[in-house]
């Protein structure tokens, strides 16, 4: 029991250092045991609207869900992410309900989307220590004026061979930047060797150490403070991926403590109703995008033909009847298929025989 709690106050910590989390561990104690006090619940919403933003780097194509409040935004990630428990999409908007609920489908984001991953590479990525790799630019798109439109086409042809020829010598100064980059580098990796007990510093950390050599300024004092602030998040995260399992065998309990404590096998009428209200909004959600998408002709022309396949929910009926005469329709057009493809065998064996015998002397019909 005293390792599970090192280790959740380890995830709190770890919550702590990457999405500025303010969630403790008592609000995971108070979730497990369903102690749905305000601050709990509260918190972990506030945690889950937090990952969510990490969880959508991670979705495919450009999901922005826009003028909502934090608990629908939540729930849409979680809805896109096709998170399976519909008890979690019939919880109330302001910011109440199952912390159970919560805790769970925060176990669910971390396991499935590597969130806390994604966090922490984003601060190290904006951090100081990036600073010897070069960012990423993209340059604006070149427009074309109006008057460039009105030239002959041996004007354009010129044009074109002074950007080609322009663009060659941008080519050839990158590539010449590139390698006095790596030459200098390399020279300052190699006058850097075993320092400190590293395999060798970077160029700002060897610059840093000059200008706290030389100079010591308040900026530099800064500059120190974030590098041993990102030793000790990328320390917790390497104990955090150490240990992480000891708390997925905790949420073990958790899912046992929910299952033991009572049957969910009707909603209440209240949680009926914001569950009803949250599919409106997802069905108002997909019209819309349907709907901008039939108007895309770019985007429809990569979309795959239709399917001629019912939908098993047309299929099943209420009574058997519709289903007797799904599979009387279903078994027709069958043998109708059955019957055409016996007739194109009979044909094709019959071209077969007669081309064979148009080659005497080498096959025996």
């Amino acid at each position: 029991m005293s390792e599970v709690k090192a280790v959740i106050a380890l995830l709190c910590k770890y919550l702590c250092d990457t999405v500025d989390a303010t969630i403790k561990p008592e609000h995971f104690r108070f979730a497990k045991y369903q102690k749905d006090t305000d601050d709990t619940v509260i918190e972990l919403w506030r945690l889950l609207c937090q990952l969510c933003f990490y969880a959508r780097k991670s979705m495919p194509g450009n999901i922005v869900f826009s003028d909502y409040d934090d608990v629908t935004l939540v729930k849409l990630h979680f809805a896109y992410l096709q998170y399976p428990v519909s008890e979690f999409y019939a919880l109330p908007l302001d910011c109440q309900g199952s912390s159970r609920e919560l805790l769970l489908a925060f176990a669910w984001l971390v396991a499935t989307q590597n969130v806390l991953t994604i966090a922490i590479n984003e601060k190290i990525s904006s951090s100081i220590l990036s600073e010897e790799f070069s960012n990423t630019w993209n340059s604006p798109k070149a427009n074309i004026c109006e008057h460039e439109k009105c030239l002959s086409k041996k004007s354009q042809l010129n044009r074109m061979v002074y950007a080609c020829g322009k663009i060659n010598y941008n080519l050839k100064a990158i590539s010449e930047l590139v390698r006095e980059k790596v030459k200098l580098t390399t020279k300052v990796h190699a006058a850097s060797i075993n320092v400190c007990g590293l395999p060798h510093l970077s160029v700002s950390e060897l610059a840093l150490t000059k200008r706290l050599a030389l100079e010591n300024s308040a900026n530099d004092q800064r500059r120190m403070h974030e590098l041993h602030e990102l030793t000790s998040v990328l320390d917790t995260h390497m104990k955090w991926e150490s240990r992480r399992h000891i708390f997925f065998d905790w949420m073990v309990t958790v899912i046992e403590e929910e299952k033991g404590s009572q049957k969910k096998a009707l909603l209440d009428r209240e949680s009926d109703c914001e569950l009803s209200k949250f599919v409106c909004l997802l069905r108002h959600i997909v019209r819309k995008n349907l709907h901008n998408l039939k108007h895309d002709t770019e985007t429809l022309n990569y979309l795959p033909p239709r399917s001629s396949c019912v939908s098993r929910f047309l299929r099943t009926q209420l009574n058997s009847s519709g289903t007797e005469t799904w599979l009387c329709e279903a078994k027709e057009e069958f043998e109708i298929e059955e019957d055409i493809t016996n007739k194109k065998i009979v044909k094709l064996t019959h071209q077969l025989k007669k081309m064979l015998k148009l080659i005497p002397h080498c096959v025996q019909v």
